[in-house]
């Protein structure tokens, strides 16, 4: 029991709390209606002082709803009496937004027998009539006048206010966040801002607003601020799927067509990157009459209905049930982008009937029959399956070539595919024929060689584009088709200027005697110059030659710029190669090596350099090398890089006095890069590729000024000590802000599993990464540490480290499902790009090894996303001649390489088992169809064919 006197004290307590909030209630009432008095919204001032609802003074006048205005704003007036403070205020919040087209309902609803509803229709009309509603509530709720939010709100810095907005959480506050929002896009304190904005508003909130900020006119005007946008739906993604369309329609607002195209591919992608975290109802139903009316009306609005476009392209997949439920067009009605979606989601969701009854639709319907026609072949032939075949024949020749396309892509089984590629190189339409031996270019097979040559004889239209697929296979053809090679060989001497290059090439490759032997008597009789390259890679096969030698000397130097050979002679030589080339053909080898000696020791002679390389290459030079070693100390010479490089070379004592000298230089001296050349040509001497790579990981860790290195890394294993000194230089030596790992060098660090964790955080017993660099490496070359260390991060009060925080935590296992492989697909994720390919290729998707191995070839054609010009143009490959359709394949297989694939070697060697000689761009354009996973062994591998 409380005794009397502890009863009295408690009293005593309660009625000095009482009245010290009797007094503090008071001064805030006195307080709110003086600032109402400032602001002119107290007292007589008010237009609503003599009657509460009335228009008074206004300017503001009530108009009618729609109809499903009007349900909307029922609903919300009833949420005004819901149990939680944030629904109540997000319903206040929303109700304003709709201005003068909810005066009429909020002011009936003034006497609703909810006193809460009644109440708060009271302020609201008085919000509404003032013609300020985004403002007005905010300001009250953040105890300011309208006219000092609208100061802070205009303010560059808009810090001070997310402070208050902070300290002031709670729902109601959509339109300022969004302002807010808006101003911070191009900030990394959006994303901080974003955080707090989904805390207060609730998921659904925070939605809204990411819509109203891109609807911001100064949002969709500069590309950065919309950018920003763009990254906060993708990383933190809103609750319903509705928002995301909204948001994203909105920000293609680009005046100029082909800036306005690329906004709406870049908004089609994000939608497909955010595919799987909404069901298929929900984005099927978020596109409403208003949606469309509110998109339309934006200042600069594109002309073109994206939003059903992207509602399709968000959904994962659907039934025929859901797809008959959702509000869709006719398909003749349906603009580009929206069958485009449409028919891409038939295709995912395996609704293959239903594509057979859009084609037949759009044949019976459509006067664009071929270009819309194209578009639904396109998603048949991402189907697989014999659907794709049996209606191959039926299509109008542009749809057939949109479906060649996506198979570059997404080939079917090589089992199918290349036999039905074998047997549309008897098609009487060129394109056709051209389209299908490009493909047929990457299924490596004495069948394909076969077909290929014959259908070169047999159409002398399109004889130049099969040779050029039959090129990188022409080797098969001995064994496979001797009378198709005998006859191609005849057509040598009388080709025209058109063939004559093709089949140039063709014969080069196919290792035959035959051809080699016409190849030779051909330059012998006369060498063109733009036949120049060609023929120095012919005959510095042979380097017991004179001409051999000396073309191999020129190659030589592709290897040291870290090109192909193909780029460096289609860029490096000149007219005086051309002719000391014809000069050498002109006379036999004895004679040949002498003009080659007599060039070596003229300093000032046109391929004095090659000359004396050549004879190295030939051990031809004994009794040169003292003289040039000489010449090359004395430091005189004009001739100092070629006397580099052919003492690197040279078999004779004073070459290797030279290896042995510049083994020890650092990595900036031109003789150690002369070295590096002659390790990589299998002419180092003593000095091996292991003692070499070993010497090179005690020098200065700048590997960027040696090209050539990379083809020394390609080669096998790297030595411990080489692999930490490269760990270093591309984890810890770089701008730790940028967090993109060179690509080759992270792959090689992870082929040949560096202890990163170690490297990155030594001893410490709780490694934190604190640098985008340390994220990212973590996460993606971290192994089993990797998730542990991740989950320690934190994001930074200035979200400077939130993008990367949140791919690195997506990575790892983290971030649930399905939003991990939203965030990883992102275009933020690019970091993590390779290393997101590289796990899926190992679990034996073949279209991500596929990806990585393209990436080290030159490509003709773009990403498989739906592009502008291919939705404009039907295909994204196709000109307005009609027989460049299908020019993504036969792009990609005659494209010369631009840069070495050596680095290609390791992920061929670790996840395929194999080897590759020559250029990798070449090896790999021949089997890019072969790869398919084996299953029974759950691996990759190149089927091989007859």
């Amino acid at each position: 029991m409380i005794g009397p006197e502890p009863r009295l004290r408690h009293w005593k307590l309660t009625l000095a709390a009482c009245l010290a909030g009797c007094v503090l209630f008071a001064a805030a009432v006195s307080h709110s209606a003086q600032r109402l008095a400032r602001s002119g919204k107290g007292g007589g001032n008010s237009p609503c002082a003599d009657k509460p609802g009335s228009p008074g003074t206004s300017k503001v006048q009530p108009v009618d709803p729609t109809p499903e205005q009007s349900v909307k704003i029922a609903a919300l007036i009833e949420q005004l009496g819901a149990p939680t403070l944030r629904e109540r205020d997000t319903a206040m919040s929303a109700l304003a937004e709709f201005g003068a087209a909810a005066i009429k309902q909020v002011k009936e609803a003034q006497a609703h027998d909810d006193d809460e509803i009644g109440h708060r229709c009271t302020i609201l009309l008085e919000v509404l009539y003032s013609g300020k509603a985004e403002l007005f509530l905010a300001a009250r709720r953040l105890g300011m006048t309208d006219k000092e939010l609208e100061q802070k709100l205009a303010s560059p810095d808009p810090s001070l206010l997310l402070q208050t907005l902070e300290q002031n959480a709670g729902a109601g506050m959509a339109p300022i966040w969004a302002r807010v929002l808006a101003a911070l896009a191009t900030a990394q304190s959006r994303y901080p801002a974003a955080l707090t904005c989904r805390r207060a508003e609730g998921l659904a909130g925070y939605g809204a607003v990411l819509a109203k900020a891109a609807r911001d006119p100064e949002t969709r005007k500069i590309p950065q601020r919309s950018a920003g946008i763009v990254a906060l739906v993708s990383l933190l993604p809103p609750q319903r799927a509705e928002h995301v369309v909204l948001t994203l329609a909105s920000l293609t607002a680009a005046e100029d067509p082909l800036n306005r195209a690329v906004q709406i591919d870049d908004a089609l992608r994000t939608a497909r990157a955010l595919r799987g975290i909404y069901d298929a109802a929900s984005c099927l139903q978020s596109v409403s009459e208003e949606d469309e009316k509110l998109i339309a009306g934006l200042e600069g609005a594109s002309p073109e209905r994206l939003l059903l476009a992207l509602a399709l392209a968000l959904t994962p997949a659907a039934s025929e049930g859901q797809l008959g439920a959702a509000r869709l067009p006719a398909t003749s009605a349906m603009n580009l982008y929206e069958l485009s979606e449409f028919a891409a989601l038939c295709a995912r969701s395996n609704l293959i009937t239903r594509l057979g009854t859009l084609l037949a639709e759009l044949r019976a319907n459509d006067s664009d029959f071929d270009r819309r026609a194209s578009i639904v072949a396109q998603a048949l032939a991402r189907c697989g399956g014999e659907a794709a075949f049996d209606s191959f024949d039926g299509l109008p020749p542009a749809a057939q070539l949109a479906m060649f396309d996506t198979w570059w892509f997404n080939p079917p089984a090589a089992t199918k595919m290349q036999p039905f590629l074998c047997g549309k190189l008897a098609s009487t339409t060129p394109a056709i024929r051209t389209a299908a031996a490009a493909l047929l270019a990457g299924y490596r097979a004495p069948s394909s060689a076969s077909a290929l040559a014959v259908c070169a004889l047999a159409f002398a239209d399109t004889a130049p584009q099969v040779m050029a697929a039959l090129a990188p296979m022409a080797d098969l053809l001995p064994a496979a088709a001797p009378k198709a090679l005998a006859e191609l060989i005849r057509k040598l001497e009388s080709a025209d200027a058109k063939l004559r290059a093709p089949l140039i090439d063709l014969l080069s490759n196919c290792q035959s005697g035959e051809a080699s032997a016409a190849l030779t008597a051909l330059w012998r009789k006369n060498l063109p110059l733009n036949e120049l390259g060609p023929a120095m890679r012919f005959f510095s096969r042979d380097q017991g030659s004179a001409p051999g030698v000396y073309c191999a000397a020129c190659l030589l130097w592709a290897s040291r710029y870290a090109a192909s050979e193909s780029a460096y002679l289609s860029r490096n030589l000149t007219h005086s190669e051309w002719t000391l080339l014809r000069t050498l053909l002109g006379c036999d080898d004895a004679a040949g090596f002498a003009l080659l000696e007599a060039l070596a020791q003229d300093a000032w002679a046109e391929g004095s350099g090659e000359s004396m390389i050549a004879l190295a290459l030939a051990n031809k030079d004994a009794a040169l090398a003292p003289e040039l070693a000489r010449l090359y100390g004395a430091g005189n010479d004009p001739r100092a890089g070629y006397l580099q490089q052919y003492l690197a070379i040279s078999r004779s004592a004073a070459g290797e006095e030279f290896r042995s000298r510049a083994r020890k230089l650092t990595m900036e001296s031109p003789d150690l890069v002369a070295l590096v050349v002659a390790v990589n040509y299998g002419r180092g001497g003593t000095i091996t590729r292991e003692s070499l790579l070993t010497a090179l990981a005690e020098k200065p860790d700048n590997y960027d000024s040696l090209p050539p290195l990379a083809r020394l890394m390609a080669a096998g294993e790297l030595p411990a000590p080489f692999l930490r000194a490269l760990g270093t230089h591309a984890l810890l030596d770089r701008d730790t802000n940028y967090p993109l790992l060179a690509r080759d060098e992270a792959l090689l660090l992870q082929s040949f599993n560096l202890d990163v964790v170690s490297l990155l955080y030594g001893t410490q017993p709780q490694p934190m990464p604190r640098t985008p660099t340390q994220l990212v490496a973590t996460a993606a070359l971290g192994g089993s540490a990797a998730a542990e260390i991740i989950a320690r991060a934190e994001v930074s009060k200035d979200g400077a480290n939130f993008e990367w925080r949140e791919c690195a935590r997506a990575f790892v296992g983290l971030t649930p499902q399905p939003l991990a492989q939203a965030v990883l697909r992102s275009q933020t994720a690019a970091p993590f790009r390779i290393f997101t390919l590289l796990r899926s290729a190992r679990e034996g998707q073949a279209w991500a090894l596929r990806t990585l191995l393209d990436s080290y070839t030159p490509r003709g054609f773009w990403h498989e996303s739906a592009g502008f010009a291919w939705i404009q143009g039907g295909s994204r490959y196709r000109g307005d001649d009609a027989s460049h359709w299908g020019a993504a394949a036969a792009a990609a297989s005659a494209a010369q390489p631009l840069e070495s694939g050596a680095l290609a070697a390791p992920l061929v060697r670790s996840l395929l088992g194999q080897e590759f000689n020559g250029e990798f761009a070449t090896w790999w354009s021949s089997r890019r169809g072969l790869l398919e996973l084996d299953a029974a062994t759950g691996k990759l591998r190149l089927t091989e064919l007859k």
